[in-house]
């Protein structure tokens, strides 16, 4: 039982004690989630007779058993929300139960010893209904008008499934409750639909521009408890979840009894009319009740006379009134598109055919649908065809969407075989085109009789993003709104809390002044960009006490939804999804972005201005008040805290230690921040631990502009490179840690990133840089927002900028002519490129950057259309000054399992095919690759199983043979530190190796989790998208993700491990359905009896690290020490591999290894020295994958066994098709075979094929 031991908050006994905080809140908010109300043996008995009646096991209910989506004469199996109303009145066993008791205890701390049960519900989502949705709207509007009595209500709803936006859990506006007057509500059902719903409840009010709506997740056992006036509703369950929820409502007791004697219960039985709190559709006076004769014939409100009324704007027969028989406490109101405003029917917003109709029928349906072969005859190319057509019914029945077929099958269920355009051709339709047609039906239908349709193709916006000015103008509303409910705008410090994550950070006062900006010419170590001083003005303003930490930053960063490069919500819906939703955020990571140096408190690194810059829009959408980046002025102004010296604490750097992290005593990390002592204004880590960004353009001679702008200056981003970064890191000598130390951002801080377009959202290299917010005291305007996170949108696709950068590359010597005779004069080494992802992209442009010889780009191939395009895109995007590298017309786009044939089929002999998918793909590329006489580069790993290394190690031969050269991606081979630090192993510099660690601790980043396949999807493409979560498609996180470290260990090594043993398991996975653990533990044994020790974890919220270390017996040597580049290699003369312990270090930067390993390949095409890296990518692959078999199986596992186990993955892989059957099938449940150690002890899945 959650209960606080020392204050006695939550469940004890009957009751549940609340706090102060949960009290003011439900009352400021409007709505509270109360944790472990009910413990799982209370939750056993209610959930019995609850069952009970999901499964319509309680008779004699009548309407009091419904779909709340639907009309009462939809049959029990199709329903969507299960609803049983009043279960009490029919299972007495109900009353008085714990749930009650503590529910009432509840209501009365909220509305007082009066608070009364005045009604009970279960309601239930189905899985996978997205149409169970309940329509945003007040409770308060259902009810009796009862003005002489107070309406508070505390309506309690206790999740007896875990309830989440996947399984459509409550959805809030915070606040609403408080605003004078209900919103407007409108009915949901429509005159002439056949479904017209005069026996259904449903009403419906808007979410205005400005509305923050908050998702309400309740895990089971516990409860959520809302106002009567909060604006709420849910959206359906996609889950394969049920989100089932037992609701009672408490209200003041004298108006439980007014409402009873007046024959109210709340039963969807009763039928009696009463006036409502709803006010009139233009804001003016109540809804008043009608008797049944005041309606015209039989009660209802007939279509035909709402489309008369509607079409002559005339008043409808009884006028102004918004009807309600008491059905379900219901409106029966239906205006085919129209809405009564002071007793006229006015159109909605009109539906223009040929501006919104016709390109969703040209883009979505004509392809099929089109001139005498439509399929089913069914022809939508021209208005006689559609309504009036000589071989089928009409598709279409102007004003009655229900009756038209057009519509009806575009609103089908996903699962639904109706469904049009049916899921393999991209149904369905967005909610807003379905919405359009229904909308255009409704209003009359009308096809001007000289448009005729042809197929179109649809657009391909991949740029699309919610996240525009409009945004930025709902934010700002939502900011001017909150300040007019904030006690004051007084500069003073305060505590924010961060609604979605519950997180608070500490923000702090900055009185505005006057400073002297920059460093005058006397100060030591001063930089030439640090100066002439200029005198600066700065307004007050709030900033962050300290660095922005991953505990705030992480959620921003790491969310389940899948998003386009910009960051935009591929499943945006703007009638489901919120304003913070719309707020672009970070695609995943390429790998882990704390690179091992800790998490919770520490501050979040690695971010581009962009990514900070969105970070504070996000905060900005959610919190109502408006955080930014500090411009370069305000940093220095509130670094300096009104000194002049070069610290903020004096000019002698001996006391630094005091104030901040640096080269001096970080240990070459970063740290918790607030450790150290604050600057005079509260300011923690100025100086040190993270360099942070500013939201400027870095400009050399800024300060000779600022002394023509000394108030508030702000240097408005023009390009992407360079912006301006502040306050020196914990890699940074004393010097760069003074106040007014500048740098300018680079080109090489994301050398890490090896996809094309590289990440508009993480400089991988950049382990020393975040970020704190500021918040003006003044709000801006939506231009000075815009301005704020102006130009940081532009994609970060360029790697030109390295070749400035990142240092000289190998200097290779002039081909031999020889070497291409074979072309001809034609010296040009042409490339295809085979798996169009991030990495082949980033591939095919190391290779076109290769200044050795000429490479062109002039074949592409993938399984996936939309692949190749955007790969396409970004190549020609990258190599825009240089049209000769990239010449791939439509002819040399190849789609489709056999595509690679066809891309090498454009090459001749000697030149270049670059293999970058799924590794189960390999061997029938590899072959056809040296039939072809073709050179190689394949991606890692190469094999995941016994069969498929023999055959490639036999193709390494042929390859051999025919002098062909051939690399694998195992690039930190290539890298000139590790080499160097290779050598010195070699040399006896540390000893005998005796041991060595590697470890990747982070979260789930890629590919590696997968929740189960949407519908309509095909299995086997399926599994090629998500293909680091199954081991025929990658060998697992395991094989993917380690072969790197595991390869460069054995390599320091000289020796390959001849055994493994290992251990692993799966925790936390709630729906994932992947093949994956989440923890490998593997010890490899190697000749000489040394030892390494693996460790992967990938969990959120846990420590993390990505380091490789080899121990001798006279030193110790870091390996890579926060991920694969740079390596920052080097050997210690001790163990403990402290500063004091060093020997020697590769001098940084380091150049880029992904571009060295071309260099290298293309080095011994063009000289033709033997180049074949394929037996050795074998062996790290069956070394990887004997390590994971272990864990796998909890065996041990020798190389020999794991090269020679006869289990193939995927046998037959040259033989698939998309629409075949994939190497590994899921269950009923849609989960895939998982790894059973112990129990499966010579194969890693029961349904793997020997």
């Amino acid at each position: 039982m959650a209960v606080d031991q020392q204050t006695r908050f939550g469940a004890k006994g009957s009751e549940y004690v609340l706090t102060e905080d949960q009290i003011r809140d439900f009352h400021e908010n409007g709505y509270i989630i109360l944790d472990d109300v009910l413990t799982e043996e209370e939750l056993a008995p209610i959930e019995a007779i609850y069952d009970v009646f999901m499964n319509g096991g309680v008779p004699d209910m009548g309407r009091d058993f419904c779909d709340m989506s639907g009309p009462y004469t939809r049959a029990f199996e199709d329903y969507q929300i299960v609803n049983a109303v009043l279960p009490r009145v029919y299972r007495p066993e109900l009353v008085g139960n714990i749930y009650e008791q503590r529910a009432e205890s509840i209501s009365r701390q909220l509305l007082g010893d009066t608070a009364t049960l005045d009604y009970d519900q279960f309601l239930a989502k189905r899985p996978k209904k997205g149409g169970a949705q309940f329509a945003w709207h007040q409770d308060l509007g259902y009810w009796p008008s009862t003005p002489q009595f107070d309406t508070l209500t505390a309506t309690v709803s206790l999740a007896l499934d875990d309830a989440n936006d996947e399984n459509g859990c409550l959805q809030v506006v915070p606040g609403s409750h408080t605003e004078p007057r209900l919103r407007p509500h409108r009915p949901m059902i429509r005159a002439g639909a056949g479904n017209e719903r005069e026996e259904s409840h449903t009403l419906a009010a808007q979410v205005a521009d400005g509305d923050l709506v908050v998702s309400v997740p309740v895990k089971r056992g516990s409860v959520s408890v809302h106002n009567e006036r909060i604006l709420h509703g849910s959206p359906g369950n996609g889950s394969e979840r049920w989100r089932r929820t037992y609701i009672v409502a408490y209200r003041h007791k004298d108006l439980v009894d007014y409402e009873r004697s007046i024959g109210f219960t709340h039963s969807h039985n009763d039928k009696i009319n009463w006036t409502t709190h709803l006010e009139s559709l233009d804001g003016h006076g109540p809804h008043t009740a009608l008797g049944e004769s005041c309606l015209p014939r039989d009660g209802r409100l007939h279509s035909e006379e709402m489309v008369a009324a509607a079409t002559s704007r005339q008043p409808l027969g009884i006028g102004v009134l918004l009807v309600f028989s008491r059905v379900r406490s219901c409106c029966v109101l239906a205006l085919a598109g129209w809405f009564l405003v002071g007793g006229t029917a006015r159109c909605a917003s009109a539906v223009d055919f040929v501006k919104d109709v016709k390109p969703i029928l040209e883009q979505n349906c004509l392809s099929c649908h089109a001139g005498e072969d439509a399929d089913s005859g069914y022809d939508l190319s021209t208005k006689k065809a559609v309504f009036d057509s000589e071989y089928n019914e009409p598709m279409v029945v102007a004003g009655d969407p229900g009756a038209s077929s057009l519509y009806t099958t575009m609103a089908a269920d996903a699962d639904s075989d109706e469904l049009m355009p049916p899921a393999d051709a991209g149904g369905p339709l967005d909610k807003k085109s379905i919405e359009t047609i229904r909308a255009w039906i409704a209003a009359g239908a009308r096809w001007p009789e000289s448009e005729t349709l042809r197929p179109r193709a649809k657009p391909r916006d991949r740029s699309y993003t919610p996240d525009n000015r409009e945004l930025l103008e709902q934010i700002h509303a939502k900011i001017v709104e909150q300040s007019k409910r904030d006690a004051s705008a007084k500069i003073a410090e305060y505590e924010e809390k961060i609604p979605r994550t519950g997180v608070v950070f500490e923000m702090k006062a900055i009185p505005g002044g006057e400073f002297s900006m920059g460093s005058p010419p006397t100060e030591s170590s001063r930089h030439d960009n640090e100066g002439p001083q200029a005198k600066v003005t700065i307004r007050p303003f709030w900033m962050g006490a300290r660095e922005v930490t991953w505990d705030e930053y992480e959620p921003f960063m790491v969310t389940t939804v899948e998003r386009r490069k910009n960051g935009a919500r591929k499943d945006y819906d703007p009638q489901r999804h919120t304003m913070v939703d719309a707020v672009s955020a970070p695609t995943a990571p390429y790998m882990e972005m704390s690179f091992g140096m800790g998490q919770s408190g520490y501050p979040a690194i690695s971010m581009t201005q962009h990514a900070a810059n969105k970070y504070c829009q996000w905060l900005s959408a959610q919190t109502g008040r408006f955080y930014r980046l500090p411009t370069e002025a305000e940093w220095e102004y509130a670094c300096r805290a009104g000194s002049r010296s070069a610290y903020s604490f004096g000019d002698d750097p001996a006391k630094l230690s005091e104030y901040g992290w640096f080269y001096d005593n970080s240990g070459e990390r970063y740290h918790k921040v607030g450790a150290k002592k604050p600057n005079a204004w509260g300011l923690y880590d100025m100086h040190g631990n993270v360099m942070e960004w500013t939201a400027d353009q870095y400009l050399p001679d800024y300060f000779e502009r600022v002394n023509k702008s000394a108030a508030d200056p702000f240097m408005r981003p023009r390009t992407l490179y360079p912006r301006a970064v502040r306050g020196g890191g914990w890699d940074d000598d004393p010097e760069n840690l003074r106040s007014a130390f500048r740098k300018g951002s680079d080109p090489i801080w994301k050398q890490q990133d090896p996809q094309l377009p590289k990440s508009i959202w993480y400089h991988t290299d950049a382990q020393w840089l975040g970020f704190r917010v500021v918040r003006p005291q003044r709000i801006p305007s939506v231009d000075e927002m815009e301005d704020a996170v102006a130009d940081t949108t532009q994609a970060d696709s360029s790697r030109r900028g390295f070749l400035k950068t990142a240092g000289a590359l190998s200097v290779l010597a002039a081909a031999p002519r020889n070497a291409f005779a074979q072309h001809g004069s034609d010296n040009t080494i042409r490339v295809a490129l085979v798996g169009c992802g991030g990495r082949g992209t980033g591939a095919a442009a190391d290779a076109l950057y290769v200044t050795a010889a000429p490479l062109k780009l002039v074949a592409m191939a993938d399984v996936f259309d939309h692949r190749l395009s955007t790969s396409l895109d970004a190549l020609t995007q990258e190599f825009a000054g240089q049209p000769d590298k990239v010449d791939v017309p439509t002819e040399r786009r190849f789609v489709g399992f056999d595509a690679y044939r066809d891309a090498l089929d454009q090459l001749r002999p000697g030149d270049v095919a670059i293999f970058a998918t799924p590794l189960a793909f390999r061997g029938p590329h590899f072959q056809y690759a040296i039939d072809r006489g073709l050179h190689v580069f394949m991606e890692k790993p190469l094999t995941a199983d016994g069969p498929t290394s023999l055959r490639m190690l036999e193709l390494a031969k042929q390859a051999s043979e025919k002098n062909l050269k051939c690399g694998v991606g195992l690039m930190v081979r290539h890298c000139r530190g590790r080499q160097e630090l290779h050598q010195r192993i070699a040399d006896g510099e540390i000893g005998d190796i005796i041991s060595m660690r590697g470890y990747r601790m982070h979260g789930p980043v890629v590919t590696c989790f997968s929740t189960r396949k949407p519908e309509g999807r095909p299995e086997l493409m399926w599994q090629v998208e998500r293909f680091h979560s199954f081991l025929w498609a990658s060998g697992g996180l395991f094989s993917d993700f380690n072969i790197h470290q595991i390869d460069e260990l054995s390599w320091m090594k000289n020796a390959w491990p001849v055994k493994a043993v290992g251990i692993g398991g799966r925790h936390y996975r709630n729906d994932y359905i992947d093949q994956n653990f989440d923890t490998y533990s593997v010890e490899y044994t190697y000749p000489d009896g040394a030892t390494m020790f693996f460790g992967t974890r990938i969990m959120p919220g846990c420590k993390n690290d990505m380091s490789s270390v080899a121990h001798g017996s006279k030193g110790s040597a870091v390996v890579s020490a926060s991920g694969h580049s740079p390596g920052r290699v080097k050997t210690f003369s001790g163990q403990r591999q402290n500063r004091r312990e060093i020997t020697w270090a590769y001098p940084q930067p380091e150049q880029n290894p992904y571009r060295l390993e071309w260099e290298d390949l293309v080095a011994a095409i063009i000289n033709d020295t033997p180049y074949n890296e394929v037996p050795r990518g074998v062996e790290a692959s069956v070394v990887t994958s004997m390590g994971r078999m272990a864990a796998h199986t909890g065996q041990e596992i020798t190389f020999d066994q794991m090269l020679h186990c006869p289990v193939e993955f995927a046998p037959g892989v040259a033989e698939f098709t998309p629409n075949g059957p994939a190497p590994v099938m899921p269950d009923g449940e849609g989960r895939y075979p998982t790894p059973m150690p112990g129990v499966l002890r010579e194969e890693e899945y029961a349904t793997a094929s020997v």
